[in-house]
């Protein structure tokens, strides 16, 4: 029957021909259609100038402002500034300005003391470097000819024995398990005193000190 159709009437399309017909034609039409359509936006749209891209490129590196957050802010009004200052602030910053004016004028002083000190060469000193450095100085060699022998343990037992315990030189009971204390000769070794058991004893690790400050002037006065 087709072969009949196709025979005698070859110009009449079957349906599927037709469908394919309006299925072409469509896809032709839209073709043309998107062909004219970009050709007419690439004639209506004018081509990017430098600024714009530059601007695109800005907009891309650009870090989220409050705006673009969706956040507002909202200064603060004048008299809500003026509401602020309150007596008890305003005393408050001006003792803090005293304070810091005390400060900055101690602070100034301070430099002008050390800057003239640099200038005369001398530094302050506390009490106890005047002390020693009031102290005569006394080489080894103003030191007596004495040997001193090692201090054992024996010796020391034997020493702290020899005075039960107490100060050698100020008399004192010495707490041997709070108190510092040392194995003093009672006569200097550089005065001539002989390191043997008669002249050693305990003695109070302050009182030794003393001692041996006198000692030195001592020497240094026999050397003379």
């Amino acid at each position: 029957m087709n072969l009949y159709i196709e025979q005698h009437y070859p110009e009449r399309p079957t349906s599927q021909q037709t469908w394919f017909r309006s299925l072409a034609f469509e896809s032709s039409s839209s073709q043309a259609g998107g062909s004219n359509m970009t050709k007419a936006r690439r004639t209506s749209d004018p081509k990017p100038s430098v600024t714009t891209a530059a601007t695109s490129s800005a907009t891309k590196t650009r870090l989220p402002t409050v705006a673009c957050l969706g956040i507002r802010v909202h200064p603060v009004p004048a008299k809500t500034r003026r509401e602020c200052k309150t007596p008890d602030l305003i005393a408050a910053c001006e003792a803090l300005q005293v304070k810091c004016k005390h400060l900055f004028n101690r602070i100034a002083d301070l430099l002008e003391d050390i800057r003239q000190a640099r200038s005369r060469g001398t530094s302050s000193l506390s009490p106890n470097e005047r002390s020693r450095s009031a102290m005569p100085f006394v080489l080894t060699v103003d030191v007596g000819t004495t040997v001193r022998r090692n201090l054992t343990a024996r010796r020391r037992l034997q020493a702290w024995e020899r005075t039960g315990g107490r100060c050698v030189l100020c008399g004192c009971r010495i707490d041997g398990a709070r108190e510092r204390w040392i194995v003093e000769h009672i006569r200097a070794l550089e005065l001539g005193g002989a390191d043997d058991l008669s002249n050693l004893g305990p003695a109070h690790e302050s009182c030794a000190c003393e001692k041996t400050k006198g000692d030195h002037r001592q020497t240094a006065c026999a050397k003379r």
